[in-house]
């Protein structure tokens, strides 16, 4: 593999941005390999990480050597991939403009087949949310440790230390049941609609995590209804279970 750093100015968020891309090995030396497309894996981190936070605490581009993907890590700071209510446009910077830098920078194939995301924590989040509101251009989700249930968190003192940080994104918790924050309500619009592709969904939590209540509520609601592959081992919320929990997730892709 080759691994990428990639710094670049992002017009969604009017600011400076990073990213690290592993790419499948092309010799160029003694002859250029022709060109070749790969799918493309987008790795959501954390709240408290960033861009680099995949390679320092898990074996990624050791699992990832040898397959024909491209992986791109993307830095979105603690704004859970949300136009915030704030005025800060990091959805809209996951879901169309990473895509389209990385198209025009990176052998990524075109199409939803192509296209994978998946994340930890406030990743996995993440990855549900793009998956849910844009089927059309994601094949497969997964959600590792996800927080999902923003208003139950909240209730359960789950979200951040400061309140006022989850109402800079989302606004007010009444405001969520129901918006384009809620993956509940987002997972019923798509179900809804019969012409929408659906994605798989593999999900994986460990069973002294905090938030494995919201797995299993997912599950139980939705499982049956997605081509869907649920997991559950020991380990808590922390890299030991994610590092092992990844490379189930490349398996599964």
């Amino acid at each position: 593999m080759s691994l990428l750093h990639v710094d670049f100015f992002s017009s969604a968020l009017k600011q400076a941005m990073s990213m690290d891309v592993l790419l499948p090995e092309r010799p160029q030396y003694p002859t250029p390999a022709p060109r070749r497309d790969y799918p493309v894996l987008y790795l959501l981190h954390g709240l408290s990480d960033d861009h680099t936070i995949w390679q320092r605490r898990t074996r990624i581009e050791s699992y990832v050597s040898g397959r024909d993907l491209i992986v791109v890590m993307p830095s979105t700071h603690r704004a859970f991939y949300t136009n915030t209510v704030s005025g800060y446009k990091y959805f809209d910077y996951i879901a169309y403009e990473i895509p389209a830098f990385c198209k025009a920078n990176f052998p990524v194939a075109e199409g939803r087949e192509n296209t994978y995301v998946a994340g930890l924590s406030m990743g996995g989040y993440g990855a549900l949310k793009l998956a849910m509101t844009l089927p059309e251009n994601y094949s497969a989700a997964a959600c590792l440790s996800g927080a999902i249930d923003l208003v139950g968190m909240r209730k359960r003192h789950m979200v951040v230390t400061e309140t006022d940080e989850f109402d800079y994104v989302f606004g007010r918790p009444r405001t969520i049941t129901g918006s384009e924050h809620d993956i509940f309500a987002l997972t019923e619009k798509l179900l809804a609609d019969p012409a929408k592709p659906k994605p798989r969904i593999y999900m994986a939590c460990g069973q002294d995590d905090g938030l494995l209540r919201d797995s299993r509520l997912f599950k139980r609601r939705y499982g049956r209804q997605f081509d869907f592959t649920y997991e559950e081992g020991a380990g808590s919320h922390n890299w030991d279970f994610w590092d092992q929990y990844i490379q189930k997730v490349l398996a599964w892709l």
